[in-house]
């Protein structure tokens, strides 16, 4: 027998702190910020990648994350010579 999906919900932020589609976007938006680290992949290619079909929507919730929008972050990656 499978588990219904409200408890399903309920057990998963039980265990993760959060509901299954913010944990999921966190992950996300920790994997868009490591590849703006360590890759030279453009916005637009890493927003695709990780399945925004919105460029903009991509930005904000980063921006929302992380404080800087991602194309700045990268800036500021690429003047301090940290990346890579």
């Amino acid at each position: 027998m499978g588990m219904c999906p409200t408890k399903a919900k309920m057990l998963f932020r039980q265990v993760y702190g959060h509901p299954p589609h913010q944990y999921f976007k966190k992950k996300k938006l920790e994997a868009a910020y490591q590849m703006i680290r360590e890759t030279d992949c453009d916005m637009s290619e890493i927003g695709q990648k990780l399945g925004y079909k919105n460029l903009s929507h991509f930005s904000a919730d980063f921006k929302k994350y992380y404080g800087v929008l991602p194309k700045k972050y990268s800036m500021q990656i690429s003047e301090s010579g940290s990346g890579n």
